[in-house]
């Protein structure tokens, strides 16, 4: 934390402690106003980590009885329902190691972590036909047994982070596998890309949109190979980024109209059928601008140029404000779909798209200076401060209205975990971008 200021390490400092406090007991918090300064935005977000977010999932998420995570909440941390997830599950422990690499030493936080990944690991794998399942009981009974590279690389993204957060060699090296194992089952001999939707053995699955790919999962596979090329230099992980850049950027990236869609058939024609072909006639403002950073990273990594790249972030993140954006009473969110130009028609704004457009933001001010994405970024976290997030009980609403109204009372489900939030304010508040 050698790089906050004085001012941050402070606040930070004051968050810390409040982890430790009882969290029954926590109620509205008076936010003061605002300041204009990027200085100002990064600590409340780190403030905002620690009295908020790191006590709801402690406190919520860690199921004592079974092991795992549970990830269907209600608004008070009650349980909902307990099936677990391959995606909530692996998040959990990302989000975990990540607190715990970043200074957030609460034993409870090692704990929650080391009992997950052990959950994951006996319950998850798939001794016959290799690979991890989609979905288990509360208990850990098998339920849905089908193959999503998706899964995959959230699997390999926290084994990553678990590995640098407590330095377990056992970790990365189940990490190669997992990434192994998706190079002989799941990548598409003919095209560039993975397979995404699979039966339990590795077949495409007819029932289940088994023959298209997509923009989503590569673009996690994207941020998964990063992390992983980063940590083993491995020559193929470090190719099979490279493919994901390049799949990202030159099929799913739409220049003539400064977006991305998200379905595709094999040879990576965009779908025109089914869903997947409803669904390209819109674009996702949330992935849009995730992307926007992540390929930062990646390029970064890769040792390539990143004017390239930066351009195309740039040119996401505006589409994104003009078409996608939406203000009420001083603060600012992001809607989440729309059609390529014009305005958003499905304007809901749900939890992940507000995480991550903050760090796009954040990104954008760092590069650029421009002072509209600092003004932007204010209301962005202004809105998730006192709208997104919960200040009785912590954790963010799902989905909201527009206007600031929860549409749901949730705070965790099936597929929202700690991720997208917790990364957002370690990202915007350290100036981290992974």
């Amino acid at each position: 934390m050698r790089h906050l200021s004085r001012r941050m390490a402070c606040l930070l400092t004051c968050s810390f402690l409040a982890v430790a406090s009882c969290a029954s007991t926590r109620g509205p918090v008076p936010y003061p106003p605002f300041e204009d300064s990027h200085v100002d935005l990064k600590a409340r977000m780190l403030a905002h980590l620690s009295e908020n977010l790191v006590p709801y999932w402690l406190e919520n998420c860690v199921d004592r009885q079974h092991g795992g995570y549970l990830t269907v909440l209600n608004r008070d941390g009650s349980v909902l329902s307990g099936e677990k997830m391959i995606v909530t599950q692996t998040r959990q422990i990302w989000m975990f190691s990540r607190l715990w690499k970043n200074g957030y030493r609460d034993p409870r936080i090692r704990e929650a972590a080391e009992q997950g990944l052990e959950f994951f690991r006996t319950h998850f794998w798939d001794d016959e036909h290799e690979g991890w399942f989609w979905q288990v009981s509360r208990e850990g009974a098998l339920e849905d047994a089908s193959k999503r590279t998706y899964g995959h690389a959230f699997v390999i993204y926290a084994l990553v982070e678990y590995y640098r957060a407590f330095g377990d060699p056992a970790a990365l090296e189940l990490a190669r596998t997992t990434f192994d194992v998706l190079e002989r089952r799941a990548k598409d001999p003919d095209h560039p890309g993975y397979r995404d939707f699979m039966t339990r053995d590795w077949r495409p699955d007819p029932e289940n949109n088994g023959h298209v790919k997509t923009m989503n999962t590569h673009l996690h596979l994207l941020e998964a190979f990063t992390e992983l090329y980063v940590e083993t230099q491995d020559a193929t992980h470090g190719k099979r980024l490279r493919e994901m850049l390049d799949i990202l950027v030159e099929r799913c990236y739409m220049p003539e109209h400064r977006c991305c869609i998200d379905g595709f058939y094999y040879d990576w024609s965009p779908a025109r059928d089914g869903s997947f072909g409803e669904r390209n006639k819109i674009t996702s403002y949330g992935h849009n601008v995730e992307f926007a950073w992540l390929m930062q990273r990646a390029a970064r990594v890769l040792g390539l140029p990143e004017e390239h790249c930066r351009q195309i972030g740039l040119i996401l993140i505006d589409h994104a404000l003009q078409y996608g954006w939406v203000e009420h009473e001083g603060a600012g969110a992001m809607c989440y779909e729309g059609p390529w130009a014009g305005a958003a028609t499905n304007r809901a704004i749900e939890w992940w798209t507000q995480a991550e457009n903050a760090v796009a933001l954040d990104w954008a001010y760092r590069t650029t200076g421009d002072p509209r994405y600092l003004k932007a970024l204010r209301k962005q976290i202004i809105w998730i401060l006192e709208r997104q997030s919960d200040p009785v009980y912590g954790g963010w609403y799902s989905r909201l209205s527009e206007g600031g109204v929860p549409l749901r009372q949730d705070k965790s489900g099936i597929w929202h975990g700690a991720y997208h939030d917790v990364r957002g304010c370690l990202n915007v508040g350290l100036g981290q971008w992974e």
